[in-house]
């Protein structure tokens, strides 16, 4: 009879190699767990696994007679596009866009109580006949009412305010200088990028302010809804030393895809918001009613 013998060093090992493939398989089973998981976050989110890479627009024809830029961040294709990208990382003064800041910064720190409180017109006749009224943070947002958010920076103070910049990471976070046209004459400014860089912010309600307030200002900011998207900007114009430029800046929300953000930037004899805003629109194809432009390869 032949005998076997069994080194008891390696039945001793049997357990640990046991518990060593059990170790093994749960990582194995971890990392296909989070694969799923990230793959399913980036459908989700209309993110791609892989950005798309950055390109550069002829929009020469758009602009016309008029210098400037235009920038916009396709979310679904992580991808940006540029018409003249130097001058999409120039900074410029933002005029009425900062509005958007202004108004989260009024009712998050609640020197406004909400979107519908009133500021009395003080029967000062001003340039634009829409000012001369009453109005509300929503109206003011809309017919972009200057007087009303000179009211309310001196509500905020230029700590506080100062304090909302550094948090938002808006453009050069500079509010020195008058307090009531900081964000109109400088020493305020913002590049386009950096523009979109906020929206993208703002969109995805990442900034630190009430949610309230962001529903708010977004609920001011829609210029068109449809069927088939949403279309949410602030106009911005600005005559300082003999130049005169324009800002349109937001962001559009295709039905069942994520948002497309955008700043159009001109600048030039003529050039104000309305210019900017009709160039946007002429962008996107919906200048005469057409339908969204989204491709722009």
């Amino acid at each position: 009879m032949i005998r076997t013998s069994v080194n008891p060093q390696f039945t001793a090992c049997r357990p640990q190699r046991r518990q060593l493939d059990r170790i093994l398989i749960g990582n194995q089973l971890a990392r296909l767990f989070f694969a799923a998981l990230m793959a399913a976050f980036l459908l989700f989110t209309g993110i791609s696994a892989h950005a798309a890479e950055d390109r550069t627009l002829d929009l020469k024809e758009a602009f016309g007679e008029f210098k400037g830029c235009f920038v916009l961040y396709d979310q679904a294709k992580d991808q940006y596009l540029r018409y003249n990208p130097a001058a999409c990382l120039t900074r410029y003064i933002p005029c009425s866009t900062y509005k958007v800041p202004h108004a989260l910064i009024a009712l998050d720190s609640g020197v406004v109580s909400n979107a519908t409180e009133i500021f009395s017109w003080d029967g000062k006749e001003r340039e634009i006949k829409s000012w001369n009224r009453d109005h509300d943070l929503i109206s003011a947002i809309q017919n972009s009412v200057v007087w009303v958010f000179q009211e309310i920076a001196q509500r905020v103070g230029r700590e506080r305010m100062a304090d909302y910049l550094k948090r938002f990471d808006y453009g050069n976070q500079d509010c020195t200088g008058e307090l009531t046209r900081f964000w109109l004459d400088g020493p305020l400014m913002i590049s386009p990028d950096e523009q979109v860089a906020f929206m993208r912010k703002f969109a995805a309600n990442t900034l630190p302010v009430k949610q309230e307030a962001l529903d708010a200002v977004k609920m001011a900011m829609v210029y068109k809804k449809t069927n088939d998207y949403t279309l949410r900007g602030k106009t911005g114009s600005g005559r300082l030393d003999g130049k005169t430029w324009g800002w349109y800046v937001g962001y559009v929300t295709p039905e069942d895809r994520t948002p497309l953000f955008f700043a159009t930037y001109i600048e030039g004899p003529g050039a104000w918001s309305a210019q900017a805003l009709d160039i946007t629109l002429k962008i996107f194809g919906v200048d005469e009613g057409n339908s969204l432009r989204i491709n722009f390869d």
